[in-house]
């Protein structure tokens, strides 16, 4: 994901989504927020613990409330064991 973050940030230049979700982030716990935060976008991400691939992140505008729903959380991870 991070080795990719130009590329995003020009996708989201050039097409402005409202929202935009990601799977497979492969993120970990000791990248921050700031090494994958796009301007004008709000961040909600999921990263897999204890396992090298996976994740979710999803960008949202600063205008938009975002709501995390803790059971379908609870439910992603039951699903991916």
């Amino acid at each position: 994901m991070t080795n990719k973050r130009d590329d995003l940030q020009i996708h989201l230049d050039e097409k402005s989504p409202d929202i935009i979700g990601i799977v497979e982030t492969w993120l970990k716990t000791d990248v921050s927020n700031a090494e994958v935060q796009m301007e004008e976008y709000q961040i909600t991400r999921h990263d897999r613990q204890g396992k090298q691939r996976s994740g979710i992140i999803m960008y949202t505008r600063e205008h938009l409330q975002v709501q995390v729903r803790d059971d379908l959380v609870e439910k992603y991870n039951k699903a991916l064991g």
